[in-house]
């Protein structure tokens, strides 16, 4: 059983990087053989009901932001994958799988400590604290990613060192300092603080701002940082050798579709996005290297 359904992002970001229909339906069958995908349990499935009937009523950000209200701390449920899921559902305006994803994201919520009144700071000063804190930055040695974040959070100085709080227009900062230690890791962990970052990016445009859930997406940020074992930088010595080297999106989303690997094509889809809205080679090469990693 897949610990999360990877199905219907993978789809859309297929057929949004060009594959054909026909490539999008039997990538999705094969892969829904290959995950032997359960049905929902019933608890599950009345929870999900629960959400689209709120969506019905309400409308898809008036209930995505209503939501927020109790979920929005919980951002990192599943390692992001909840965030995800809900992201790529307001992308392809689907209120069923919108549903299906405040479902998981309100099951499997990750607590962790979020500052309620915060020091707002820039990107610099933040990834200054986080490089320079009195923590143990040892990565859980756990199969599930959320279990090492919920560990890390419970860490002496974790809530003290969240509460200096990046100041929302950092986002775009965050997103390539994630990406930049994706590249040089090809860490699973660091992926999906890359991809749970471009989430968070496209969900608060929805939300109407970033501001309010800062504090909760960096605490989760900061947790997925350490569970990763890797150091975050927007240091020139860090970017620089990875903006040197040069790829073509066309190729790479041409070899993502032709990948069975879910996370492989979500990454290089993920990645372009960052890199139409930002536009810094650093992306192309997270995407380059961890298709070459995964073969």
């Amino acid at each position: 059983m897949p610990l999360s359904d990877h199905l219907p992002m993978a789809v859309t970001a297929l057929a949004a990087m060009g594959a054909d229909d026909q490539r999008v339906a039997t990538w999705a069958a094969d892969y829904a053989n290959r995950q032997a995908l359960r049905p929902a349990e019933p608890a599950e499935a009345a929870a999900r009901a629960t959400w689209r009937a709120a969506i019905a009523r309400d409308g898809a950000r008036a209930t995505l932001i209503d939501a927020m209200e109790t979920l929005g701390d919980g951002i990192g449920a599943a390692a992001f994958h909840a965030a995800i899921r809900a992201a790529y559902a307001l992308e392809r305006n689907d209120e069923t799988d919108l549903a299906s994803a405040l479902e998981s994201w309100e099951r499997e919520f990750v607590a962790l400590p979020v500052a309620r009144t915060s020091q707002r700071v820039s990107v610099a000063e933040a990834l200054d604290a986080l490089a320079h804190a009195s923590l143990d930055r040892t990565s859980p040695r756990i199969a599930l990613i959320a279990d090492g974040m919920r560990i890390v959070g419970k860490r002496d100085g974790f809530a003290d060192l969240v509460a200096t709080v990046p100041s929302a227009d950092a986002l775009d900062d965050l997103a390539l300092a994630a990406a930049a230690t994706f590249a040089a890791t090809g860490n699973f962990t660091a992926l999906h603080v890359m991809t749970g970052t471009h989430a968070f990016r496209n969900l608060s445009r929805a939300l109407g701002g970033a501001d309010r859930l800062m504090p909760a997406f960096w605490s989760a940020y900061v947790a997925a940082t350490i569970v990763a074992g890797a150091a975050l930088s927007l240091d020139d010595e860090t970017l620089e050798p990875l903006r040197r080297e040069r790829y073509s999106w066309d190729t790479l989303m041409q070899r993502a579709i032709a990948q069975d690997d879910d996370h492989v094509i979500k990454a290089t889809y993920t990645a372009f996005r960052l890199d139409e809205e930002l536009d810094d080679p650093v992306f192309a090469t997270a995407a380059a290297r961890y298709l070459q990693q995964r073969g």
